[in-house]
């Protein structure tokens, strides 16, 4: 007789757990709603991840089911229909509080410092933790204060965005005292914080002590601050990604990153992009770039570098095989300029020398013999654009462009007599 060996069947539990992975989330809803013995099942999976908007389900609908939130976004439209101040705060302290909570998207709710206190005293307690994302809340000085007391206790928050919440020099201080004892923050934006000089002076104090902190953005920087930044580089050995785009470093401020360039082995991402640097700047982070090969992605988008700063690139590019370069470069090409101000060979043909203009206003007898017929002189039988570089290739008529660049670069050229022109320069090693 044939034993047939009986296979356990999965359990009521495993199967709704099987059919809920497998449904969106409006299923999900459905589900629940109609299908009260599976809810332990389906709630799970239906509030795992949350966006809390104007027409979803009430708070107090989510507040039953914060121990299934992992992943949450408050929209303002949402946070704006709360009663009070005093309900939204206590709104926000609840959520932050909870135990399963991963990640809190609170974007443009404009929270406030009073707001900002009541999340962060949550954070002070809050043990799971890692993104907090607050673009546009206003939180203010007093607001990064509190937020500097929670990460001294806070030890599983890794990424920090707090793009444009007026912080400014003292909130930067601030903040900067916490890095120095945080050990487990990875990501920090503080960009459209007007931090300033001194804020970045304080935030480079705190990267020469810090080992955590491998990217952070920041703007409202001058020359001063990149200094500090750049003695900071010398010092730090965990920051890969550096972001100082839209500032005014200049060339100052390029000068002295070059220096931290030829020093620094970890940073791998920088991104300078609209800070006015011209020639000279790029000249001194050329030169560092031929010695330093950790560096695999810096951003010059935006500057006005000129045809010299190109070249420079281009030399330093043939020494560095690691290091793509990208964006915009804004130069003012010799060839393209307004023609008023350009040498007599692409000025108006009466304004111009002996040779191009009418003959019958020169004295016949002191031209050159080979140039007396006023059929051969007048300037009318030539074609005035054979002479204008707009219709040749800029690339044969520049010595500048003379060069095999191992890049792509976009060139913009302004010119007054022809709309903007984007000619896109891809060149290749020999």
């Amino acid at each position: 007789m044939t034993t047939i060996a009986r296979t356990h069947p999965l359990d009521l539990h495993e199967i709704c757990t099987r059919i809920a992975r497998s449904l969106d989330l409006n299923d999900l809803a459905s589900c629940v709603r109609v299908c009260h013995d599976w809810n332990s099942s389906f709630t799970p999976q239906l509030y795992n991840s949350v966006v809390l908007g104007k027409n979803s389900l009430s708070t107090e609908t989510f507040e039953r089911n914060m121990q299934f939130l992992q992943h949450l976004v408050i929209r303002d439209s949402a946070y704006q229909l709360l009663p009070s101040t005093l309900t939204r705060d206590k709104v926000i302290f609840n959520f932050v509080a909870n135990s399963t909570l991963i990640t809190l998207d609170l974007r443009y709710n404009s929270i406030g410092p009073d707001g900002a206190q009541e999340l962060f005293e949550a954070l002070k307690i809050n043990s799971t933790l890692t993104t907090l994302i607050l673009f546009n809340n206003s939180i203010g000085l007093d607001g990064a204060q509190a937020l500097s007391e929670a990460l001294k206790t806070n030890s599983t928050l890794t990424n920090l965005k707090l793009w444009s919440n007026s912080i400014g020099p003292d909130g930067a201080r601030a903040l900067s005292e916490a890095l120095k004892t945080n050990s487990t923050l990875t990501d920090l934006d503080l960009s459209d914080n007007s931090i300033g000089d001194h804020g970045a002076q304080a935030l480079s104090e705190a990267l020469e002590i810090n080992s955590t902190l491998t990217t952070l953005s920041l703007n409202s920087i001058g020359p001063e601050g990149t200094q500090a930044l750049s003695e900071a580089l010398k010092i730090n050995s965990t920051l890969t990604d550096l972001n100082i785009e839209n500032n005014s470093i200049k060339d100052d401020g390029a000068q002295v990153l070059s220096e931290a360039l030829m020093v620094n082995s970890t940073l791998t991402t920088l991104k300078l992009r609209n800070n006015s640097i011209k020639c000279i700047g790029i000249q001194a982070l050329s030169k560092a770039l031929k010695i330093n090969w950790t560096l695999t992605t810096l951003d010059l988008g935006k500057n006005p570098i000129g045809p010299d700063g190109i070249q420079a690139l281009a030399e330093a590019l043939k020494a560095n095989s690691t290091v793509t370069i990208s964006g915009d470069v804004i130069c003012e090409h010799p060839y393209e300029q307004d023609p008023y101000e350009q040498d007599a060979y692409e000025q108006d043909a009466y304004e111009q020398d002996a040779y191009e203009q009418d003959s019958y206003e020169q004295d016949s007898y002191e031209q050159d013999p080979y140039e007396q017929d006023p059929y051969e002189q007048d300037p009318y039988e030539q074609d005035p654009y054979e002479q204008d570089p707009y219709e040749q290739d800029p690339y044969e008529q520049n010595p500048y462009f003379e060069y095999h660049i191992t890049y792509v670069i976009t060139l913009v050229c302004f010119s007054p007599s022809v709309p903007i022109a984007m000619d896109t320069l891809e060149t290749k090693d020999e």
